[in-house]
């Protein structure tokens, strides 16, 4: 088993998301584990660290990618929330103006 570092994986080992910046290098040929880790990342991560992780030559498309991919695991939890409220409010608008 080697232990040597190619360019790309030493550079992210010091980018403070560095893990996650080999894993989407690897992307789409990850383990489940460490797609839902990906996955986890997108959902939690801010706009800074999103940025940070375009910047890198070669991420950009692959992260582009994954998020499509898992749109429907990285969606704002909030979002049912949001439509359950505009129905109640929808609802009871119409029965104010009845």
């Amino acid at each position: 088993m080697s232990t040597a570092f190619n360019e790309f994986e030493l550079s992210a080992v010091a980018y403070p998301n560095g893990r996650i910046a080999v894993l989407l290098a690897q992307y789409p040929h990850l383990t489940e584990t460490e797609r839902d880790e990906l996955v986890h990342f997108t959902k939690s991560a801010s706009r800074d660290e999103m940025r940070n992780l375009r910047s890198i030559p070669g991420l950009r498309s692959k992260l582009d990618r994954l998020i499509p991919d898992h749109s429907d695991q990285s969606r704002p939890v909030a979002m049912p929330s949001l439509w359950i409220a505009a129905m109640v409010i929808a609802i009871i608008g119409t029965l104010l103006f009845l």
